[in-house]
C-alpha cells in the first residue's frame, strides 16, 4: 500500500529540475565533519584546526556554491535568447584598416562580442559568474593548504557538475550526482584531509550518498527513492558488521527504524517532501555513529 501511494504521487508530480527537492546545505557540512571525525586524531593540534577550517570552506563555500549556481542558473536560456553573433554591430576600425583584412575581421568580432557581453550576458548572468569565480578562487587557494590527495575529488566534482548541466539542458534533474557530490565527496574530503583512503570509509561514503540520492528522488515523487534511501542505511549497517562494530551496527539499525517510521504516513497519501524533511536527521545521526565507529 505504501508503494502504491508513492506511485500515485509520482504520476501526478513528475520529477524535473523545478520540482526536485534540494539537498540541505547542513547535510553536506555534516558529512564533511563526519569524515573528519572518522580520520582525525583527537585531541586535535593547531595545524589540524587550520586544515579543518579549509576543508569546510572548500565543501560548503566552494563546492556548495558552485553546485548551486551551476545547476540552478538558466545558462542555456540566456544563450538561446541572445547569441553573440545574432545581430550585427557597427565598428569603426583604426585608420587604413580594410574591413575584410584580418585586423578588420578581428575588430568586428570583438565589437559584436563585447556588445553581447555588455547588453545580454552580464546583466543576466553577471552575479552567478562572479559567484563561480569566487568559489573557484577559494578552491584554488585550498590547494596550497590541503593535502594533494584531495585533487582527484575536485576532478570528480567537476565531472558531476558537468553531468548535471548537461542533464539540465535536457530538462532533467540530477539527484544522484548531487548526492554523490555533496554527501559522498564531502565525506571523503573530510576524511582525506587527515588520513589516507581506507576501504570502510569509502564504502560508508557511498552508502550515505546512496541514501541521500534516495531521499532526493523520494522528494521528487519517485517510488524508487524508498529503496535507495533505506538500502543506503542497510548497506551501511552491513559495513559496520563487516568491520566488527556491533554497537555501531545497532546504532545504524535504530536510525533505519526511525527512518522507516517517518515513511509510514506515505501509506495514507502523505506528502513525500515532509517525509524527506524528517529523514535528514536520521541520516545525519547514522553518519555520526559510523564515523565514531571506524576511527
Amino acid at each position: 500500500m505504501q508503494m502504491q501511494s508513492v506511485n500515485r504521487l509520482s504520476q501526478g508530480s513528475p520529477a524535473g529540475v523545478g520540482d526536485q527537492v534540494r539537498l540541505p546545505g547542513v547535510v553536506g557540512l555534516w558529512a564533511t565533519l563526519c569524515g573528519v571525525l572518522a580520520a582525525a586524531q583527537w585531541p586535535p593540534q593547531a595545524a589540524d584546526l587550520i586544515t579543518l577550517l579549509f576543508v569546510v570552506i572548500v565543501v560548503t563555500l566552494g563546492w556548495g556554491t558552485i553546485w548551486h549556481l551551476a545547476t540552478t542558473t538558466d545558462w542555456f536560456g540566456v544563450l538561446a535568447d541572445s547569441r553573440p553573433f545574432s545581430q550585427a554591430a557597427s565598428w569603426h576600425g583604426p585608420p587604413y584598416t580594410q574591413p575584410e583584412s584580418p585586423a578588420g575581421w578581428l575588430g568586428r568580432w570583438l565589437s559584436v562580442f563585447s556588445g553581447w557581453w555588455r547588453e545580454a550576458f552580464w546583466p543576466r548572468l553577471g552575479s552567478p559568474v562572479t559567484g563561480l569565480m569566487v568559489a573557484a578562487a577559494l578552491i584554488g587557494a585550498s590547494l596550497l593548504i590541503l593535502p594533494a590527495r584531495l585533487g582527484p575529488l575536485h576532478l570528480m566534482f567537476a565531472a558531476l557538475v558537468g553531468l548535471a548541466i548537461v542533464r539540465q539542458r535536457r530538462g532533467k534533474s540530477s539527484p544522484g550526482a548531487e548526492a554523490l557530490a555533496r554527501v559522498g565527496l564531502a565525506w571523503l574530503a573530510g576524511y582525506l584531509a587527515f588520513a589516507e583512503m581506507q576501504g570502510p570509509s569509502l564504502a560508508l561514503a557511498l552508502c550515505f550518498a546512496l541514501g541521500a540520492w534516495g531521499a532526493l528522488r523520494l522528494g521528487g515523487g519517485q517510488t524508487a527513492g524508498l529503496w535507495l534511501l533505506n538500502g543506503g542505511l542497510v548497506l551501511g549497517l552491513a559495513v559496520m558488521i563487516a568491520a566488527k562494530q556491533p554497537l555501531a551496527a545497532g546504532g545504524l539499525g535504530l536510525a533505519l527504524f526511525g527512518q522507516v517510521a517517518c515513511q509510514l504516513p506515505l501509506s495514507q497519501g502523505g506528502d513525500p517532501r515532509s517525509t524527506v524533511r524528517h529523514t535528514w536527521p536520521w541520516l545525519m545521526a547514522a553518519m555520526t555513529v559510523a564515523a565514531v565507529a571506524i576511527r
